[in-house]
């Protein structure tokens, strides 16, 4: 299924299936009333296509489908559940003088105003003055992550597929050791993107900062990132795709089927 539909659809399983998911789901299809993996066999029929598995799950499906409309025309009509609203690296560029300190590197915010909005930190260029085993620190103030690397002074180096997601609006990155000389760096300042809201334009969407010692700092040191700005589909409301399975059960049960022969 195409996204977001696909955040929908995991949110909701059918019981007593003979494999087991991946991951639990947070509700059944099951606790409908008049909906069973047994009555959802006898809808199939004699079908040569369709289980009662499969059934239900074009079931779940068509609810997904439209729970997402639901979601898109709520907002005006300009929006649209994108995957990915802010998409770009920092046009910030290494100077040649390095300077060391406690917790220096950069800050990233997300400036979309949007409860669902996740930011992504995706890559990571670089550049100290020093060699040697170094620990680069990706910390949003909940979570943490160290990313262990071999760096050359003066030669950037690319940190590729890092992956890091966080709901929280400010990712500091810096180096743990604080005696190592980082690159300093030129950033202009300017807009990006478009956010949540469906306006084209939305100011500072995503910012490259710095930060020295846990706080803000005009002047960053060491990385040029490149991350995004995603709406997490997934965030909304699951207890409302539910109400939207009863409609779609109603009018996929015509009948209440007849209990099977035993």
């Amino acid at each position: 299924m195409a996204y977001p539909e696909i955040c929908f659809t995991s949110l909701v399983g059918i019981r007593d299936l003979c494999e087991a998911y991946e991951t639990e789901p947070m509700y059944w299809v099951d606790d409908l009333p008049g909906v069973n993996l047994r009555n959802l066999a006898a809808l199939a029929g004699a079908s040569a296509t369709h289980t009662g598995q499969e059934w239900g799950t074009q079931l779940i499906e068509r609810a997904a489908r439209m729970m997402a409309a639901d979601v898109e025309a709520i907002y005006d009509g300009a929006y649209k559940v994108e995957n990915v609203l802010v998409n770009g690296c920092s046009t910030c560029t290494f100077l040649g003088n390095y300077a060391a300190g406690d917790q220096r590197g950069v800050l990233i915010k997300n400036n979309v105003s949007s409860a669902f909005s996740q930011l992504v930190i995706d890559k990571l260029t670089v550049l100290v003055n020093d060699t040697g085993l170094f620990h680069v620190v990706i910390d949003d103030g909940e979570q943490t992550r160290v990313l262990e690397l071999e760096l050359n002074a003066g030669q950037m180096a690319d940190v590729l597929n890092i992956g890091f997601v966080t709901r929280k609006k400010t990712v500091r990155i810096y180096l743990q050791e604080s005696n190592v000389p980082l690159a300093q760096l030129s950033c202009p300042r300017g807009t990006s993107g478009c956010g949540c809201s469906g306006k084209r334009t939305v100011v500072a969407d995503l910012i490259y900062t710095g930060t020295a010692a846990g706080a803000e700092s005009q002047q960053a040191y060491g990385f040029i990132p490149c991350a995004f700005v995603r709406c997490g589909a997934e965030a909304i409301a699951p207890a409302a795709y539910c109400h939207r399975l009863l409609p779609v059960a109603a009018s996929t049960a015509y009948s209440r089927p007849s209990p099977l022969p035993t």
